[in-house]
């Protein structure tokens, strides 16, 4: 199935949300991945990203358009209390369709490493009894190759439980250097594919740290080698089936890039 992440899209659901999903829906899209935090209560956090009181509300708002979730972002990493982060997912997974949850942290060296494969270990061990399975997903930092000569997604999996595993995204692991070599080293744990785009010689230019709004494209119109990861997935053992666009930002509509970006990823799958 091929979904879309909110990220790129949370002034538009800010808002209104509802109008946001409505649009999603007449582009073409059945699958939503939701941003979640497991915090008690939203806070001042934006909308776009769910907690307690507003998760329910927004699967409403999907399933109303034809919409369903099946995995989610959740922002959390080895600071926030491991039983806080189980007992809020597992109560997501109960009232919802989401058994997938994906991590994304700041890795930048063996040390910290090292502390998130052992905080995802455990919640992988604990997430496996309600059902659910945890991957990580990648940014361009974590492939950068650190004083030890290895890389900190390297250390990461070579420390982590087996039960981890991986959402490669495309679009940073080759602004990182080499899409293709990534996703060859890590086949063995890469369970789903996050496709980004950017215009040409963006990565021979910027870093993700330095990454311009305008250096953005359309899925498959830009230098990533989306069609050539794609073409691998046949190599991963554990790969789902679940293509997710995550358009972070754009130059002109985003709306129109993702309609763009749906468009390739189907005739790229089905062929």
């Amino acid at each position: 199935m091929i979904g879309i992440n909110t990220f790129g899209l949370a002034k538009h659901i800010q808002a209104d949300q509802k109008k946001t999903i409505q649009r999603l829906a007449e582009i073409g899209f059945s699958l939503v991945e939701p941003l979640l935090a497991p915090l008690d209560c939203q806070g001042d956090y934006p909308k776009v990203v769910l907690r307690r009181e507003t998760l329910l509300p927004f699967l409403e708002d999907c399933t109303s358009c034809g919409i369903t979730a099946q995995t989610a972002h959740v922002f959390t990493d080895a600071a926030v209390p491991l039983e806080r982060t189980v007992e809020y997912l597992a109560w997501v997974h109960l009232n919802s369709s989401i058994d997938h949850f994906i991590l994304s942290s700041s890795m930048a060296s063996v040390r910290q490493a090292e502390q998130q494969a052992v905080y995802m270990s455990d919640l992988a061990e604990l997430l496996s009894k309600e059902g659910c399975r945890l991957l990580y997903h990648n940014h361009a930092r974590e492939l950068r190759v650190l004083p030890n000569g290895q890389t900190a997604l390297d250390r990461f999996f070579a420390v982590c439980s087996p039960k981890v595993l991986l959402q490669l995204d495309v679009g940073w692991a080759g602004i990182a250097g080499d899409e293709e070599k990534t996703a060859a080293k890590f086949s063995q744990r890469i369970a789903s594919l996050h496709f980004k785009d950017f215009v040409a010689e963006t990565r021979s230019l910027y870093t993700e740290e330095t990454m311009p709004t305008e250096r953005f494209a359309a899925v498959g119109s830009g230098e990533i080698h989306s069609a050539e990861v794609l073409a691998m997935r046949h190599t991963f053992p554990q790969f789902g089936g679940t293509f997710i666009i995550d358009q972070d930002h754009s130059s002109g509509d985003i709306f129109e890039d993702v309609a763009v970006g749906l468009d390739w990823l189907r005739k790229a799958v089905e062929a």
